[in-house]
């Protein structure tokens, strides 16, 4: 998704537009879908939810509704992306960044009957998406720092 300045708004482009009554629709027909609200995620500006779900080992769809206004009037955005499941640490690295993934949002606003327009060109959903050959689960690595912070901190008491 790219941004730019329309006088003093700034309009996404490469991004799908709902309009503002379709909030719930919208989200329920996510959750229905088996998004997940997921905590903790990073909140974009105006971001009213955020939804994400484990498509296979490697990938996680990510979906956000942000809420944007044009002078006009309010409306939604539907911002979508494809990236390494929040559960390994290689989900925050630089080198396997999201990439823009529309295809299931637009099956699912369509199945549920919400109508929606394309602002700017949606690229296409990659066809082979970058992934590590290893991922690195960072729940297990942080079970381990408890236990040795446990460890130090209650065998300071004994010396």
């Amino acid at each position: 998704m790219t941004l730019r300045r329309s006088g003093d708004v700034m309009m996404e482009t490469g991004c799908v537009r709902i309009e503002f009554d379709y909030f719930e629709p919208a989200k329920n027909a996510f959750l229905s879908e088996g998004l997940d609200e997921n905590v903790p995620q990073v909140w974009k500006p105006g971001q009213r939810w955020g939804g994400a779900k484990l498509l296979d080992k490697n990938n996680e769809m990510h979906v956000r509704i942000i809420e944007r206004y044009d002078g006009f009037g309010r409306f939604l955005i539907v911002d979508s992306e494809i990236e390494v499941p929040r559960d390994y640490l290689e989900h925050l690295s630089q080198e396997f960044k999201a990439q823009p993934y529309y295809g299931p949002v637009l099956d699912i606003l369509r199945r549920y009957g919400i109508p929606h327009s394309n602002v700017g060109f949606l690229q296409p959903d990659p066809v082979v998406v970058n992934r590590p050959t290893q991922l690195t689960p960072w729940k297990p690595l942080l079970g381990v720092v408890v236990v040795l912070a446990a460890i130090g901190f209650f065998g300071s008491f004994f010396d």
